[in-house]
């Protein structure tokens, strides 16, 4: 029986594998046309979109476009892709990886060239404010709106006010600050795996994808769990989301008191505030490899199931979740005046 999301009885979102979504398709004309799984939406996403994406050859994915508000990822899986980005494009394969930062002013879209259909990820924000650029048609689109306007038919601040006589230097345009550089496609493989270990029951290796392509506003990361080891302490966020896909290997995840086994294809999302701790055990003999995508908030909050502390990322500080105080608990006994 077919389902719309991952959520179980129990209101927990649970892995589920990719074969589980159904395809969308969309087609404009001759040039474009796609076809993807909301992975991100499936799972319980909401603060972040994660799509599994095929592009049939001779295709393009989308109008050559950037974000001012929103953050883009996409890690190439199978096949080759063009990517076009500004004024150049790119052969991208698999393993390849980019990130187009929020308000990098160069259009970016993907044409498969080859004679194979070609399989990637696609991750981002979504932020109900953003305002999208389309670099070809001069298109501007401002989804508060829910409208796109023509970028030629811009208005300066005064034009069209009553004319109230302002100074012509109090309406005079600014210097235009030069755009951020370009970050360009890389590939998994040129970056460094970096450690940790606590213990003899935690230890991880990882490469910070989305930190290398130029992401602030989304982390992802390649994680190489080695047999034997946990990922990370049992925890919730009350702000973050967080998902993690598996890409090799099989892994227990832990989720809420309930155990389930995940191998390649398999995709879960811990919503934020979903009040169930969760982390990864490799329980097999070799290393597994799977994503782990998620916000970066400098606001959140993150609970530790098991000990009991409470991270409050503005301080910087962990709390004993158990020596909660009153409001008033401590203030000297007097009443202002």
């Amino acid at each position: 029986m077919s389902r719309s999301s991952s959520m179980n009885a129990a209101q927990i979102y649970e892995p589920f594998s990719s074969d589980e979504v159904a395809w969308e398709e969309f087609s404009h004309g001759d040039k474009f046309a796609s076809r993807f799984k909301r992975l991100g939406k499936f799972g319980g996403g909401s603060h972040v979109g994660v799509g599994l994406e095929e592009l049939q050859p001779g295709k393009r994915s989308c109008p050559t476009h950037y974000h001012m508000l929103e953050e883009e990822h996409v890690l190439l899986l199978e096949g080759e892709v063009t990517l076009y980005l500004g004024d150049k494009s790119y052969i991208m394969r698999a393993g390849q990886y980019c990130c187009f930062p929020a308000g990098q002013k160069a259009g970016h879209s993907l044409y498969n060239h080859s004679r194979a259909v070609c399989r990637y990820i696609v991750l981002g924000e979504s932020n109900p404010n953003d305002v999208v650029v389309y670099t070809d048609s001069g298109r501007v689109g401002v989804r508060l709106m829910g409208e796109g306007y023509r970028k030629a038919a811009c208005m300066e601040y005064w034009e069209g006010e009553p004319d109230a006589g302002p100074d012509e230097d109090e309406v005079a345009a600014g210097p235009v600050a030069d755009a951020a550089p370009v970050r360009e496609p890389f590939h998994m493989d040129d970056m460094p795996w970096e450690e940790f270990s606590y213990g003899d029951k935690f230890a991880n290796v990882f490469k910070r994808l989305g930190r290398q392509g130029g992401a602030t506003h989304v982390g992802t990361r390649l994680e190489a769990l080695p047999a034997g080891k946990r990922s990370c302490p049992n925890h919730y966020h009350l702000l973050e989301e967080e998902h993690m896909l598996v890409l090799e290997g099989e892994v227990t995840l832990y989720l809420g008191g309930q155990s389930y086994l995940m191998s390649a294809g398999q995709y879960c999302c811990f919503p934020a505030g979903q009040k169930a701790g969760h982390s990864l055990y490799n329980h097999g003999s070799q290393p597994c490899r799977y994503l782990v995508i998620g916000e970066n908030h400098p606001h959140d909050v993150i609970i530790y199931t098991d000990s009991g502390r409470l991270g409050v990322r503005l301080t910087g500080e962990g709390y004993d979740s158990a020596a909660l105080m009153e409001y008033w608990q401590g203030e000297p006994d007097a009443t202002p005046q």
